[in-house]
């Protein structure tokens, strides 16, 4: 609702009173240095009850004592017209001795042939405590991100560390293979194996080749539904055995082998396209 002010309101001096004294900041008028007037708000401000304590008083005594050079270079530049900022932070001394944090401002007014300055006061303790406050918790974010950070840099080197004793692991476990089984087993090929101990060697070749080789693994990962036993015609396919030789090993007929190949191709996704098993389960190695 707007209220509207009856011609000449603002002349009356009660009213004017009225509003200073309840003004949301505090409110002080300066003749030079010296007070005139304050309201109630700049007394609770610097913790005084009375006016009669401020008034006629100067306001350096009342600034703190590493604010008062700033605090007058400001008020000479308002009074000289010079730029300043509306606002700027300032301390005083309050009657107890204590330092308060303040925004404060001025104006320039001519009050009977008189220039006086007005000074406001804000208080911006509360403010400086939230920012405190606030500049603590950021600290404090600021840290727990270190540490996270920290953290997350030693798992990096765990799992790097880890990695690398893994390889390190595989590659023992081929040259081991490679180096003391394997010489062992083409030396008993060389000793006329009867065919059933060749297929049972040719098995343990093969088994020894799928541990060292990462074409099962792949396999396997990449098409968990095959069955053990479509694995390990796929290992013999890839291996260029035939059909027979397979059912021969696996002691299978060699139409079930056909027909475990033809499930192997569909799984794979190749049962309309033009290429080879062996060709396909090759690139995968």
């Amino acid at each position: 609702m707007v209220i509207k002010m009856k011609k000449g309101f603002m002349d009356d001096q009660q009213f004017c009173y009225a509003v200073i004294e309840n003004a949301f900041g505090g409110i002080a008028v300066l003749d030079g240095s010296n007070c005139v007037y304050t309201n109630k708000k700049f007394l609770d401000t610097l913790g005084y009850e009375e006016n009669s304590e401020v008034i006629g008083r100067s306001l350096k005594p009342f600034v703190h004592p590493e604010d008062k050079d700033k605090f007058r270079q400001l008020i000479k530049k308002k009074r000289d017209g010079e730029y300043k900022p509306s606002r700027y932070e300032v301390r005083f001394i309050r009657k107890d001795g204590t330092a308060v944090d303040t925004l404060a401002s001025t104006t320039q007014i001519n009050y009977q042939d008189k220039k006086l300055t007005v000074l406001r006061l804000t208080d911006a303790s509360g403010q400086n405590r939230e920012n405190e406050t606030l500049k603590e918790r950021l600290e404090d974010l600021e840290m727990k991100y270190y540490k996270v950070n920290e953290i997350n840099n030693s798992l990096s080197t765990l799992i790097k560390q880890k990695e690398n004793e893994k390889k390190d692991f595989e590659s023992t476990v081929l040259a081991n293979i490679k180096e003391l089984v394997m010489p062992y087993i083409s030396e008993l090929q060389k000793t006329g194996l009867d065919p059933k101990q060749q297929v049972f060697l040719d098995i343990i070749q093969t088994n020894l080749n799928n541990i060292v080789s990462p074409f099962v693994q792949k396999i396997t990962s990449k098409y968990m539904n095959l069955t053990p036993t479509e694995i390990k015609i796929a290992t013999f396919i890839k291996e260029g055995k035939t059909a027979k030789a397979i059912a021969k090993i696996l002691n299978v007929s060699e139409s079930a082998v056909n027909l475990h190949r033809q499930h192997v191709r569909d799984k794979l996704g190749l049962s309309k396209k033009k290429i080879g098993l062996r060709t396909y389960l090759l690139s995968m190695t």
